[in-house]
């Protein structure tokens, strides 16, 4: 197997559980609105739950964003050829990289400060280091890959 592919395997793996994560987000809070309205109970930290899957759904699928399958706003692309456009998307790509890297890095400090004091969430008392990872590593993955666009983009002879 490919690197090419096993990334491409990864990332949608990645995508797969960040799209099951949401799903049970929804359905939790779905049954937590219907207890609480129909019969006066609830489930009991489902919003923090929610919140902390967030989290882990956002950064699951961040490095999906170097496929090109963001939005983007094409308000310019016809004026200035291919050899004006390569630079820019390279530019784009590498200030895309450096901010997640310094994002990635960042969190690295918060993500062993969290480990080494035992964080928990308030409610659920659920460590909060292993999401924290997670963050560092979708932050990190997302900043080498649109890196490696960028390299790729400034290579292309067209």
């Amino acid at each position: 197997m490919s690197i090419r592919r096993l990334g491409e395997a990864l990332l949608s793996a990645a995508l797969l559980l960040a799209g099951a994560v949401v799903a049970a987000m929804a359905v939790g809070i779905v049954a937590n609105v219907v207890l609480r309205y129909g019969f006066a109970s609830g489930i009991l930290g489902v919003f923090e739950a929610a919140q902390w899957g967030m989290l882990a759904a956002f950064f699951l699928a961040l490095p999906a964003l170097s496929r090109g399958g963001h939005v983007a706003v094409d308000l310019f692309s016809h004026h200035g050829g291919e050899r004006f456009w390569r630079p820019v998307d390279a530019a784009v790509n590498l200030g895309s990289a450096a901010v997640l890297a310094l994002l990635s890095w960042r969190l690295v400090r918060v993500a062993s400060e969290a480990a080494e004091f035992g964080e928990t969430t308030n409610l659920l008392r659920l460590p909060q280091a292993p999401f924290l990872w997670l963050a560092v590593a979708g932050a990190g993955l997302a900043a080498a890959l649109f890196a490696a666009q960028a390299a790729a983009r400034l290579a292309t002879r067209r």
